[in-house]
């Protein structure tokens, strides 16, 4: 299992830093991964569509290159487990 984290999304206001607060504690408690999805993809125009809020088709490349390599440990270690 894997948490994927808004962590790119960050303006400083108490909503957000309460926001990004509660995947932390999420993942501790769960004892999972936190995956922070949206890393070095948020902010650059060249990943996100017009609105800047979602990425686009390269944006979404980059988050799956994101969040593939936690991904491919959790698909390893399972295969490893099977019988």
């Amino acid at each position: 299992m894997l948490l994927c984290g808004l962590e790119g999304l960050k303006d400083g206001s108490a909503d957000m830093t309460g926001f990004h607060a509660a995947y932390h504690e999420l993942a501790a408690r769960y004892h999972v991964p936190l995956v922070p999805m949206l890393d070095r993809v948020i902010g650059d125009p060249t990943l996100m569509q017009p609105d800047s809020l979602h990425p686009n088709a390269a944006g979404a490349l980059a988050i799956a290159g994101n969040v593939w390599p936690s991904l491919q440990r959790l698909v390893e270690e399972d295969a490893g487990a099977a019988p």
